[in-house]
């Protein structure tokens, strides 16, 4: 259990702070792209924006978890593709990509429609990415390449010391 939280804080630590490297940007596209509705100062909008970000962020760190734990405890395997290890992060992707789309999009009320699309899918983006990067370099042993692109990643050499 040790191995798998210290795994999820080498996760953590990783692709956390990619994530507030992409707030900025994506908070300056929607300042300057869409109206937020007269209720509502665009300041408090994109604070709220950056909110909502960071419990997508959680989201996705939550499925990431998940996903260390089958890997730690469930795949006991010696090759990963006949583990079914694949199928499962495919799952936990699509689960996610689903869950924060919709709480994105429903949590970013003070725009029109248009603006909580493009929000859910900053949001979308964000946690995939967030989920994507933490799952390729802090995998287990069995299951370090079910992830997609772990393979090509993991060939980086500079990666490659960093992650073994």
């Amino acid at each position: 259990m040790i191995r798998v939280l210290l795994s999820c804080l080498i996760a953590i630590i990783l692709a956390v702070p990619v994530f507030f490297l992409l707030i900025p940007f994506e908070s300056y596209f929607l300042e300057t792209s869409f109206d937020v509705l007269t209720q509502i100062d665009q300041s408090q909008w994109i604070a709220q924006f950056r909110d909502v970000g960071i419990y997508c962020l959680l989201i996705s760190l939550f499925f990431t978890f998940i996903w260390l734990i089958a890997g730690y405890f469930q795949y006991r395997i010696t090759n990963w593709r006949s583990a079914g290890g694949r199928t499962l992060w495919w799952v936990l992707f699509g689960l996610l990509v689903f869950v924060v789309f919709i709480f994105g999009y429903f949590m970013n009320f003070a725009t029109d429609d248009a603006g909580n699309y493009i929000a859910a899918l900053f949001y979308g983006i964000n946690a995939v990415f967030v989920y994507w990067l933490a799952t390729v370099l802090q995998s287990p042993a069995t299951l370090k390449f079910a992830p997609p692109g772990a393979k090509q990643l993991r060939k980086i050499r500079a990666l490659r010391t960093l992650i073994s």
